[in-house]
């Protein structure tokens, strides 16, 4: 798989470039830290309170 695909595929499972390349770098802590942030701001969409971020 090429980069495109693979961070085409991770952008489907709400982890973004930014995460990936994180985990590449193997900091678990600044993975996460991306990635919650990231899930966060996705519940405050489907919540429909995406204007208070």
């Amino acid at each position: 798989m090429g980069k495109e695909r693979i961070l085409a595929h991770l952008a489907s499972c709400l982890v973004t470039e930014e995460a990936f390349e994180a985990a590449m770098r193997n900091d678990y802590p600044e993975f996460l830290r991306i990635r919650s942030e990231t899930l966060h701001r996705r519940v405050l969409e489907l919540a429909g309170l995406d204007f208070l971020s």
